[in-house]
């Protein structure tokens, strides 16, 4: 292998990954453009979505026979990881930082410090501190163009980051609760003025970015296969920077 097939097999294999810190990114960008916050907790709940697809995986594909292998099996999991993380990052906002809105600002951060290690923690106890194999979700393909290669896996993350971010994108820009978001990232107390929810929406982008951390968990073990209760720490900081 040449320099100019290490230089396009090294695009391909940063664009893929690329992709998943992208998703993580992105929630942390709603998050402290509306609230103003840096959630460091996000990173575990990256992680969580991993576990959480791992954990679907593996009970879709045991009851319903028919998943083994298809690549049907990775839309339903994403989407109850989605809903899950969605649900947890409901619960992080309502239970540790709506009660801080207006503290002074170190103590949000505190509070996301301890929010991740409870939820490092958790998942080490309840998974416990070894690496998790995820299992196959669909026969590994490669397509070769001399000594580059590109897998299906590289397929399927790239198109399903894609089509997320576009529909990220229309939900931002299209509806009513995305225009509220943008509102109160632009004036929080003009849009409080005329009328919008402040808590709700900041809720809102809770959900949001949870929920593509969970997605981007999924493919992170779909391309990795093997995940760490430890994972969430780096990932996170690798896509805050």
């Amino acid at each position: 292998m040449d320099a100019s097939e290490v230089f396009f097999q090294q695009i391909i294999n940063g664009v893929t990954i690329g992709m998943i810190y992208a998703l993580i990114a992105l929630g942390y960008t709603i998050v402290y453009g509306i609230a103003q916050l840096i959630n460091f907790a996000h990173g575990e709940v990256f992680m969580v979505g991993a576990y959480l697809g791992l954990l679907f995986f593996t009970i879709f594909q045991n009851v319903i026979p028919g998943l083994q292998g298809s690549v049907y099996s990775l839309p339903l999991v994403i989407i109850c990881v989605m809903v899950s993380t969605a649900l947890l990052g409901a619960l992080i906002e309502r239970l540790a930082y709506k009660p801080l809105r207006h503290a002074p600002r170190l103590a949000p951060l505190i509070t996301a410090i301890g929010v991740s290690f409870v939820l490092q923690n958790a998942v080490m106890l309840i998974f416990g501190p070894a690496d998790k194999t995820f299992p196959p979700v669909l026969p590994l393909k490669k397509i070769s163009m001399g000594s580059v290669t590109l897998t299906n896996i590289q397929i399927l993350i790239t198109l399903t980051s894609v089509i997320l971010m576009a529909v990220l994108h229309l939900f931002i820009t299209r509806t009513r609760t995305g225009k509220a978001m943008r509102a109160l990232a632009d004036d929080m107390k003009a849009a409080s003025l005329m009328g919008i929810n402040v808590d709700r929406t900041i809720m809102t982008a809770f959900i949001v970015g949870a929920a593509l951390a969970g997605a981007g968990g999924v493919m992170f073990g779909l391309y990795y296969s093997t995940i760490n209760f430890h994972d969430g720490y780096l990932a996170g900081l690798k896509a805050f920077t």
